[in-house]
Order: structure tokens, then C-alpha cells, then sequence
């Protein structure tokens, strides 16, 4: 866990949660603003990135000399949450996105569950609970 490539990983990793999560703080205040802009953001640069950040964090676990691995609570609640974020970013934003000012409700809804499950799997990532 001390490579180069283990480090450069982990800048990847949590580069991407940072391009996935940060904007959904902003995102309901440019989808009022333009929700066609807000839409193409969230499916061209959002969607991506959190792809992204659970192949680096596979990865991750790839070049940890077995130290971080499936079975482990925190990885498996982690991948199970980060589950729902994409069904959620994609079932629940990304159409309200679509819909305009139709939407709103929907996209706050989904800002809301994503909000608190970003805080969840921060909260999983940085205290390891089960190791």
C-alpha cells in the first residue's frame, strides 16, 4: 500500500468522488437556472465519475497486498451504497433533470438520498468499520 501506483490510485479514486459529489451541492441551483446545462452536466461529467470512482476504488483494492478486500464490512457497504447512488443518479436525477422546472421535486428528492449516502460512505471510508 506503499507503491507509487497504490498512491496514484488512491489520488484517482478520490479525485473522481470529488468530480461525482461535489457538484450534486449545486447542481439544483443551476438546474433552476438551466436545466438542459444542469442535465448534460449531470449525464457527460457527474455519471462518468462516479463509474470512475468505483473502478478506482476496485483498483485500490487490487494493489492493497490484500489488505482491503470483499468481505470486509466497510468495502461491502461502501459498494452496496455506492449501488444506490448510481440507481438513484440515474432513475431518479437524471429524469428529473430532463422534465425542467417539471422535475424539481424529483431532482431534490434524489439530492437529498444522495446527499446523505455520500456522507455514509465517507463516514465507511475513513473509520473501516469491521477491521
Amino acid at each position: 500500500m506503499d507503491s507509487t501506483a497504490y498512491k496514484i490510485q488512491l489520488i484517482l479514486h478520490v479525485l473522481m468522488a470529488v468530480v461525482a459529489f461535489g457538484p450534486l451541492f449545486v447542481l439544483p441551483r443551476l438546474h433552476r437556472a438551466d436545466a438542459d446545462a444542469a442535465a448534460k452536466f449531470h449525464l457527460r461529467v457527474s455519471l462518468p465519475a462516479l463509474v470512475l470512482t468505483w473502478v478506482f476504488g476496485m483498483g485500490l483494492m487490487g494493489l492493497s497486498d490484500k489488505a482491503w478486500g470483499f468481505g470486509q464490512l466497510w468495502i461491502d457497504l461502501s459498494t452496496l451504497l455506492w449501488v444506490v447512488l448510481v440507481a438513484v443518479a440515474a432513475a431518479v436525477i437524471a429524469p428529473g433533470l430532463r422534465k425542467g422546472a417539471e422535475g424539481r421535486a424529483r431532482v431534490a428528492a434524489g439530492m437529498g438520498v444522495s446527499h446523505l449516502l455520500v456522507v455514509v460512505v465517507l463516514a465507511l471510508m475513513v473509520f473501516k468499520p469491521g477491521i
